[in-house]
């Protein structure tokens, strides 16, 4: 669309010079018929200036026309060209927001798939454990009619043999009566066991309607399951964290690694130095920043600390342990000797505790600073 846009001003451009030359002739030749009829003796022929000046006239208007529509030619090729540009950009924005349709709708396609066999996994397994249930029932059933079968014809036989045996003895009539009553009471334990049978069977049927609703609550928890998938990923990070932190806290407890002291020293044995100078020990609880999170100092010294921290710290990590103060923090940067993970608690996440030997530390500043709060020298 640019080509043609450009040849069109260009013959705009020229279209209005041949306008600007034939309204410069048609003034001459207006001029000249004005002098003609102000002065007929000049001699000029008034019927060729007439002529001459509606030629020129002719040609002055076709040349307007001419220009109007390349300047209206022009515009609309300026206007088509707008009209292009903003409909590629449209259908460039619309193709981008249909790709993203299409891979969402895919997403959820896979999502509602999975979903789809999961419940079909648990309507399989309700199905087999119904089947395996109702043959247990069935089994149950059958033996116990077989039972009831055998006490209603031993009765049956116990009553015939109770009148034979009536007319000849007392005896064996109260001998009768207590078989009579054994059998009755044997029937009615086994009517009791029906029934309980009976109730299970119903038990498990009704069972089988939860596992239903479930399936179909399952395909409802589905959607919710999407929205906080987000969640979901952001906390599953710091969970795998904690997990294998307190798996090995509890490897090392059962192997009898863990002590209240540090367990083990580096190989250039860098905690022996710390432990030669005076540590102090605080009353009160001390919070302290550990790389900008907040932690707990334990006790102190001008070649290292000992802290609590809620982030995973490990060996020979270099650290920045901030003190707090009245007027500046006291900054004292420090490597990581020995870590290990707190016992966890119940609502209270994982914490670690460790050893930092300072590399860079103002030593006036910390006596002050254990002076300050009242520490006690160990």
């Amino acid at each position: 669309m640019t080509v043609p846009a450009t040849v069109n001003e260009h013959l705009s451009e020229s279209a209005q010079r041949q306008l600007s030359a034939l309204r410069e002739a048609l003034e001459t030749r207006l001029a000249a018929l004005e002098d003609v009829l102000a002065d007929p003796s000049r001699g000029e022929s008034l019927e060729g200036l007439i002529l001459d000046l509606s030629r020129v006239a002719t040609e002055e208007a076709q040349a307007a026309a001419a220009t109007a529509c390349l300047d209206t030619q022009v515009e609309a090729d300026r206007q088509i060209a707008e009209a292009w540009t903003s409909a590629r950009a449209t259908l460039q924005s619309m193709q981008a927001a249909l790709d993203q349709e299409r891979e969402a709708g895919s997403d959820l396609r896979r999502a509602l798939d999975q979903a789809q066999q999961h419940v079909a996994s648990l309507e399989r397994d309700a199905q087999a454990e119904l089947r395996s249930v109702r043959e247990q029932f069935e089994a149950e059933a059958k033996r116990a009619r077989a039972a009831t079968a055998y006490l209603q014809r031993a009765v049956i036989d116990a009553r015939t043999k109770l009148e034979t045996d009536r007319a000849s003895s007392a005896a064996s009539e109260q001998a009768t009566a207590r078989a009579e009553e054994h059998f009755t009471e044997r029937i009615a334990t086994l009517g009791h066991e029906l029934a309980q049978a009976r109730a299970a069977h119903e038990a498990l049927v009704a069972d089988l309607s939860g596992e239903r609703e479930a399936a179909a609550a399952l395909e409802r928890a589905h959607a919710e399951t999407q929205s906080h998938l987000a969640e979901t990923t952001s906390s599953l990070d710091e969970t795998r964290l904690q997990l294998e932190a307190e798996r090995a806290w509890r490897a090392q407890g059962e192997a009898g690694l863990l002590s209240p002291a540090p367990a083990f020293l580096s190989d250039d044995d860098e905690w022996r130095d710390v432990r030669l100078a005076n540590r102090y020990v605080f009353r009160e609880q001390i919070e302290v920043q550990i790389d900008g999170d907040s932690g707990r100092l334990y006790d102190l010294s001008i070649c290292g600390c000992q802290i609590q921290s809620r982030s995973a710290l490990k060996p020979n990590q270099v650290v920045t342990v901030l003190l707090p103060s009245e007027h500046r923090e006291i900054g004292c940067t420090g490597k990581v000797v020995w870590v290990r993970p707190e016992p966890p608690a119940t609502g209270r996440p994982l914490r670690y505790r460790a050893g930092v030997r300072f590399t860079k530390a103002d030593e006036s500043a910390i006596e002050a600073f254990a002076a300050r709060l009242g520490a006690t020298a160990g």
